[in-house]
């Protein structure tokens, strides 16, 4: 294990960061980290990546486009830092044994194969995988919020229907 390796730690939830200078992202000045994971490097490190929603919007339906999937490298400054304690370092840790575990049980024969491919490839579909996995949690978040919203007010999904429907004519 390299030095760096050995001080790995995970930006906090709701860390707001600036990233490397992004064309087509020029308005956005500042993004909020919303979700963590790891993934290897092609010299077998270990990298931190981050799914980042735009500030002040954060991860809501009408700024999907804007969300975006980086590695800890594409970070250009940190403007806020995240709440973190051992929780956090215990995630790592996991995440890092769980991905050795997996590394170690896969047949020789996939293992030259995978450190031979291209690593973007990999990054690729763990990214596409995190952000399955956080649209599967906004949807139940949402199916909860409206379920509360139904106890407090009886009227509340007639509401939204007449608003999507006057938003649908306007459009």
């Amino acid at each position: 294990m390299t030095m760096t390796e050995e001080k790995l730690k995970f930006l906090g939830l709701g860390t707001v960061v600036e990233v490397e200078d992004l064309i087509a992202l020029k308005d956005i000045k500042y993004f909020v980290v919303v979700a963590r994971a790891i993934g290897r490097n092609n010299d077998d490190s270990t990298l931190l990546r981050y799914m980042l929603a735009p500030h002040p919007f954060g991860d809501v339906p009408d700024q999907k486009e804007n969300i975006l999937r980086i590695t800890a490298s594409q970070i250009k400054k940190v403007i806020h830092e995240g709440y973190t304690d051992e929780l956090d370092e215990k995630l790592l840790t996991d995440l890092e044994s769980a991905m050795r575990g997996s590394v170690a049980q896969t047949p020789p024969s996939t293992k030259t194969e995978k450190s031979t491919s291209n690593n973007s490839e990999e990054e690729q579909k763990k990214a596409e995988e995190l952000a399955q996995e956080q649209e599967k949690k906004a949807v139940e978040e949402e199916k909860i919020k409206i379920q509360e919203m139904l106890k407090k007010d009886p009227f509340y999904r007639f509401r939204k229907m007449k608003e999507a429907e006057a938003n649908d004519r306007t459009n």
